[in-house]
């Protein structure tokens, strides 16, 4: 399945992480991919505050790696920024933490195909738009059933 949102505010990005994260079920790995000051941590914090995790205690965690928090489910939030292009295969901090609660992965592109088989797979990117629907494209492929309504605000 393929779905496109336009957001128009950081907010409203925000707003799309949060009607995903109602929906997961708690074994989910969601690579996110996106240009510096795309999106990815804002739409990180919607899914977060989903799960019951204040918004203002999710941060990148560009430096450490990973950090994960307590909520509905267990959330561990990565950042691959800082090792970037040197992955080759996979990731630690992801295969130790898989189906034990829900992965987001910021910059995601960086683990190539190497999870593309992932059973509960949701593969998202944010990229700028430009023209008169300026804001930000954020496009998702996954095999889990999505209804449609599901991101009533777009």
């Amino acid at each position: 399945m393929n779905i496109d949102l336009i957001s128009f505010s950081p907010e409203e990005t925000f707003g799309f992480g949060e009607s995903l994260g109602k929906l997961l079920n708690g074994n989910e790995l969601i690579l996110l991919s996106g240009n510096l000051g795309a999106g990815k941590t804002m739409f990180t914090k919607g899914i977060g505050h989903a799960l019951g995790i204040d918004r203002r205690e999710i941060v990148s965690p560009s430096y450490t790696l990973m950090n994960i928090y307590e909520g509905k489910f267990k959330f561990f939030h990565i950042d691959l920024y800082r090792i970037g292009e040197q992955i080759n295969g996979g990731i630690p901090e992801i295969d130790d933490n898989l189906d034990t609660g829900i992965i987001v992965v910021e910059w995601g592109e960086f683990t190539g195909e190497y999870y593309s088989t992932e059973k509960n797979l949701i593969d998202l990117s944010i990229s700028y738009t430009e023209g008169e629907t300026s804001g930000r494209k954020i496009s998702f492929f996954t095999e889990l059933n999505i209804p449609p309504d599901a991101f009533p605000h777009n």
